[in-house]
């Protein structure tokens, strides 16, 4: 498959030589870029990244789908409050996105090593995840119940900018192509959560089980983000 550079830009009657000479040009045959699918297929920097974001995405698909029907019928809330404490962890998840994409790079420069900075941000936030998910069974109290599952979220989405950084890094040009192998594995992962939530508990009628198996994934996600070299770029890594 082969991705031209595109011209987007087409010059204006009023644009003149010197103006025009500096616009995008059609590319030539040589300038045509093949996606080296061999390679992205081999990596196991591909494979590691996009194993972390299906962890990831199977733990966010559980706040969109079936959160509203834990707090209607594990926690006791009543169908106007679960509607407005649905929302907690979304918005408490896009607080760790920015917390992650301002920590990231001030850790980085510490440690003189974005690379570890970005694994070591993304394995905290699996195991933080995988944590608060095994404490909320033990939890009675539903407000702190609903807080600790906001923190999931919290942890969920402070994974996010080291991923995106890394397939910048690692992608080069076929970053797109990158991140649009893990961000499919990723829906995978929600795809595969909205049913496995809904059979685990309809089979067990135990929602801490569910929570379970979201917390093993992110114990893989730990393993991913540990092994995984979130900054050589794919055409030099062996």
């Amino acid at each position: 498959m082969f991705f031209p550079t595109l011209n987007l830009v087409e010059p204006h009657k009023q644009v003149n030589a010197a103006e025009a000479a500096l616009l995008p040009v059609e590319p030539t045959k040589e300038e045509y870029f093949q996606v080296p699918w061999k390679r992205l297929f081999t990596s196991r920097t591909v494979w590691y990244l996009c194993g972390q974001y299906f962890a990831c995405s199977y733990s966010f698909y559980f706040f969109i789908t079936w959160f509203p029907t834990y707090l209607l019928k594990v926690r006791g809330f009543d169908l106007k409050q679960s509607a407005l404490l649905a929302g907690a962890p979304l918005f408490v998840g896009a607080l760790g996105s920015l917390f992650a994409g301002w920590i990231i790079p001030s850790l980085g420069r510490a440690l003189g090593d974005v690379g570890k900075a970005r694994r070591g941000v993304g394995a905290a936030g699996a195991a933080g995840g995988a944590a608060l998910l095994v404490a909320i069974s033990w939890i009675a109290n539903p407000y702190v119940a609903v807080v600790a599952i906001a923190l999931v979220a919290f942890c969920n989405d402070s994974q996010m900018p080291g991923a995106w950084t890394a397939c910048m890094d690692v992608g080069g040009k076929t970053v797109a192509t990158l991140f649009g192998n893990m961000n499919m594995m990723g829906n995978i992962g929600g795809f595969v959560s909205s049913i496995a939530c809904g059979y685990i508990v309809q089979w067990t009628q135990n929602w801490n089980l569910a929570f379970y198996v979201t917390a093993a994934l992110y114990t893989g996600g730990i393993f991913c983000w540990l092994a995984t070299d979130p900054v050589t770029p794919l055409e030099e890594q062996t």
